[in-house]
């Protein structure tokens, strides 16, 4: 099944699994085996969690990567881990094993109504019995990687307290077996909101008979309104950060800006912008087409070039700078725009392809 291309997909989305397919090719001439991934996650939290282990799945069937394991923290990190056992299970990645991780945070954590609302596919029975905690795999994946003398790439979209505790625990061992660290999360980004991914590969993957596909779609409605809510909030302490403010949201995440309006027409309320939430962001599936490697970026067009040799500790997406006005309120320095570091149309297009394809696959090849 590694070389089927999904039915159902559009011309351009078959050339990204053709371009996919030549690198395991490449692969295969220089002796290059796939990374092997640890991913730690805080799944459902947000809804692009879930959209990168989609994608992920997808790479995995490919030979692309080799998913070892999933921790899921944030409290309530039981209630997590569970839906990331199911997820997996909807995916026919069953013996890819899920822990439980930390808490997450000493802060409070509101959990959000749409995070486990309309989620119909939690496991039962011995899967929920036999979730191990998250240092407990950790342990176990990084000790048999060891053994094996291999190396493992950590995919880290979430809390960064289990990783910190396990390195802390068992220096030597993680030392030993790291090959590469991919964070995504708690930062200011730019290349999320500078790539553009349709909010119709929700409604894509709602219409491909998937479980995954109608919670996504759900999810990530519910989500974007209880963004745009705190966006709303006059006070900037109120809001996710204080910077993204109503006109902020507008402006990246939806098509209000773009779209004609009557003279002094109101800027919309509550769910009077569902109809301009057509952008989906996926911070964390951008992350996880990172971690799948620098050969995949590059051959699907998706890396720009880089003067001399990559740094050890790269930074993908730089937040720019406003212009600088002197007392006449003339521009003393010009203003730096947000720069992405990446072409970020073909990193929508690969998202886009990987995600729905996933969810195809499996539903063309139930057993």
């Amino acid at each position: 099944m590694l070389w089927v291309i999904p039915k159902g997909l559009r011309p351009e989305e078959n050339q990204i699994y053709k371009k996919l397919f030549e690198v395991v090719e490449h692969r295969k001439k220089k002796n290059q085996g796939p990374p092997h991934i640890v991913v730690i996650t805080d799944i459902a939290k947000d809804v692009d969690d879930l959209v990168a282990m989609m994608l992920l799945k997808e790479l995995h069937r490919l030979g692309l990567i080799v998913l070892e394991g999933f921790v899921a923290n944030l409290k309530p990190e039981n209630t997590r881990a569970a839906l990331a056992r199911g997820a997996l299970n909807s995916l026919n990645l069953q013996n890819v094993p899920v822990a439980v991780g930390t808490d997450g945070t000493s802060n409070h954590y509101e959990v959000h109504d749409y995070e486990f609302n309309k989620c119909n596919f939690f496991p039962s029975g011995d899967d929920l019995k036999n979730i191990p905690q998250g240092s407990a795999l950790l342990h176990r994946l990084c000790t048999k990687a060891k053994q094996e003398k291999r190396k493992l790439t950590f995919l880290l979209i979430s809390s960064l307290r289990d990783i910190a505790e396990f390195a802390s625990a068992a220096p030597d061992l993680m030392r030993d077996v790291t090959e590469r660290i991919v964070f995504q999360g708690g930062y200011k980004v730019t290349e999320t909101f500078a790539t553009d991914i349709p909010v119709q590969l929700c409604i894509d993957m709602e219409n491909s008979g998937h479980a995954l596909g109608p919670y996504t779609r759900y999810a990530q409605t519910q989500m974007d309104l209880a963004f745009y809510k705190t966006a709303c909030e006059p006070n900037p302490k109120d809001r996710f950060q204080p910077f993204m403010d109503q006109k902020w949201y507008l402006e990246r995440k939806t098509s209000w800006c773009t779209t004609p309006h009557a003279p002094n027409e109101r800027l919309p309320v509550g769910e009077e912008v569902v109809p301009y939430l057509t952008k989906l962001v996926a911070y964390d599936a951008l992350a996880a087409l990172g971690a799948s490697g620098d050969d995949i970026l590059d051959h699907l067009g998706i890396s720009l070039p880089i003067n001399g040799k990559k740094p050890l500790h790269q930074i993908i997406g730089h937040f720019g700078k406003p212009a600088v006005l002197n007392s006449r309120g003339e521009v003393k320095q010009k203003a730096i725009p947000d720069n992405p570091d990446i072409n970020t149309r073909a990193m929508s297009q690969a998202i886009q392809a990987l995600v729905l394809g996933s969810l195809l696959e499996c539903m063309q090849n139930r057993n």
